[in-house]
């Protein structure tokens, strides 16, 4: 199988050009198709390079960017790629590997690690920032681990059998979103598709932000928790409603950092109707 690597941007990153030099450095055949989903076509001088298929898509969002991507894609493997990531060693030729293997019925994703981990930001919420590590094995993940967003690779077929990424989850525009990569991946699962983690596919996450940006990105998680179990988990919505109330009167003079993102995550979640 020939790759089509997915890059959705509104023209923010400062690594976008770096990560594009790398693909085209390794394309070997293969194809780059970017999608500017910013509103005045930010990045239409990439319209100008032979190696980068550019499109433009009005409808604002990461899902539908990502969308738009994979319509456009003449390959069968789709590697949807941040804007923000750089590969490292053995990414290109671990990539390869899965690209001759013509029965891959998977999503495989790999190591994410940020170039910089804020001292404000506890363990737990990590992933907040790209972190993604489950160790230097290969693996396929239970129920309920999930694959970082940044790097997600499957084929067009199994992409077209989950119907894509869900409109109603994801970052849309300068609106921060979640969780559109956590349910694609349940949709997956549920159509007997595995989750695959393989380290050697491994990126650098280059993020930018602070603490009042991060309680803000936890706040979002809360409201996109709260939306994707009312769809999707009925009985785990009710629990977490019942948890998560009481876990605020617990821990409301807490002054523990982890409570305190707990607190205002569950707080985006318990409050969600009362916060539209």
């Amino acid at each position: 199988m020939k790759i089509s690597y997915i890059i959705s941007s509104i023209g923010e990153s400062k690594k976008l050009n770096e990560l594009l030099n790398s693909l085209i450095n390794h394309l070997d055949g293969n194809e780059i198709v970017l999608i500017d989903n910013s509103k005045n076509k930010t990045l239409q001088k990439y319209k100008k390079n032979k190696d980068i298929h550019y499109y433009h898509e009005e409808k604002p969002g990461l899902s539908n960017a990502r969308n738009r991507g994979a319509s456009e894609a003449t390959n069968e493997l789709l590697v949807f790629l941040d804007d923000d990531i750089i590969p490292q060693s053995l990414f290109f030729e671990t990539l390869s590997s899965y690209a001759n293997n013509k029965s891959l019925k998977a999503i495989v994703g790999g190591k994410i690690i940020p170039k910089k981990l804020p001292e404000f930001l506890p363990v737990k919420y990590q992933y907040i920032v790209g972190m993604k590590d489950f160790g230097d094995d290969k693996k396929i993940l239970p129920k309920y681990k999930y694959l970082g967003g940044c790097l997600l690779v499957m084929t067009k077929e199994t992409f077209n059998k989950v119907n894509g990424f869900n409109r109603n989850f994801g970052h849309n525009s300068s609106k921060l979103g979640a969780n559109e990569d956590v349910l694609i991946q349940d949709l997956a699962q549920k159509n007997g598709i595995k989750i695959i983690y393989d380290p050697k596919l491994y990126v650098i996450h280059y993020w930018n932000g602070n603490y009042e940006s991060t309680i803000k990105r936890i706040e979002t998680q809360g409201k996109s928790d709260y939306l994707l179990d009312k769809k999707y988990h009925k009985i785990r919505l009710i629990l977490k409603l019942i948890k998560y109330r009481l876990f605020i009167l617990i821990k409301k003079k807490s002054n523990d950092l982890t409570d305190i993102y707990d607190i205002a995550r569950y707080k985006s979640y318990v409050n969600y109707k009362r916060n539209r």
